[in-house]
């Protein structure tokens, strides 16, 4: 039987419920969680009505670099909406710490001379910048794992989503015109429905259901729910730049891809190894995490920051 819950921890749950399975009907949701199918509709209505949930398609085009900047003092914002404009940023945070603007830019290896030398100096508002290549990506927020939900209940949510084995970095392979539309459409509402889809690109409802499958089943195509990780009690995101020593490099690389607390995690090119976001309840909550982690013990040295401003997330400008 149904039963009802206090709404912020019902919206929560749905927030968790649909990072799992954007595309989940309200009756899945409501039958994994056990509450009302019209409950869940309605709230989840009003969080993507609202803008505050929204639900996005991305592809990540190449493994780029991570962006690591100063700026002119009172010029951060410049800065970050400048880097935010490029299509090819995925994520950036005005930080506190060492550096005012941590960023992941999927530059190809095709722009990496223009950006690198030209477009980077040329910044505005930045006033100096390290650009650090990711060499591997280790953990992205697909497989996040945010702990509202119990075991039982994420098992119910993952039931029929799309699990591909590695996630797809680079241009699609064989993607027609059609394909391509579909990812277009579905970068302004992943939740269109098949039938929408259908009349937006001129084929079927089955042809573009058919479609997205494939296209989510092959890892190209991903599709994120994006929100301010304060709606469901995360009120500090934390990025951690950190090394090793080479011999533990391919031991840390293994279990940080297997710890799913973890919201991001990339193997870097540069003076720092490895960067790491997590989202945790509170800013004092860092020390109990690290102490917890078992990868942490293998790090040597590193540096932390807290993310006080963010203008884009998962490749979707919020301002």
């Amino acid at each position: 039987m149904p039963v009802a819950e206090s709404g912020s921890r019902t919206d929560q749950k749905i927030i968790e419920s649909l990072h799992i399975d954007a595309r989940a009907s309200w009756q899945k949701i409501a039958t994994a969680l056990g509450l009302h199918e019209r409950s869940v509709a309605r709230r989840a209505q009003a969080l993507l009505a609202s803008g505050a949930l929204r639900i996005r398609a991305i592809t990540i085009p190449a493994r780029g670099a991570i962006v690591l900047g100063n700026c002119g003092l009172g010029q951060a914002r410049m800065a970050s909406k400048a880097l935010c404009a490029r299509p090819e940023t995925m994520w950036a945070h005005i930080t506190t710490g060492t550096y005012d603007l941590i960023a992941d830019v999927a530059i190809s290896p095709e722009q990496e001379v223009d950006f690198y030398l030209d477009e980077i100096p040329a910044l505005a508002g930045l006033a100096q910048a390290q650009t650090l290549p990711v060499l591997e990506y280790l953990r992205t927020a697909r497989n996040w794992r945010p702990g509202i939900l119990s075991t039982a209940e994420r098992s119910r949510m993952l039931v029929g989503v799309p699990a591909p084995v590695d996630l797809h970095v680079g241009p699609g392979v064989d993607l027609d015109q059609r394909d391509l539309a579909l990812l277009a459409a579905l970068r302004e509402d992943g939740r269109r429905t098949f039938e929408e889809l259908g009349r937006i690109i001129g084929i079927s409802d089955v042809t573009a259901r058919r479609r997205v499958e494939a296209l989510r089943a092959s890892g190209i195509l991903q599709l994120r729910a994006v929100f301010d990780p304060g709606l469901i009690g995360k009120d500090a995101e934390y990025i951690l730049v950190c090394r090793t020593h080479p011999s533990q490099v391919a031991a840390l690389s293994a279990e940080l891809r297997a710890d799913d607390s973890i919201k991001y995690a990339v193997r870097i090119a540069g003076p720092w190894q490895f960067l790491i976001k997590v989202d945790l309840a509170h800013r004092n909550s860092l020390d109990e995490f690290l102490a917890a982690a078992p990868w942490a013990g293998r790090i040597t040295d590193g540096d932390t920051f807290i993310a006080i401003h963010t203008d884009k997330r998962n490749a979707v400008l919020l301002s």
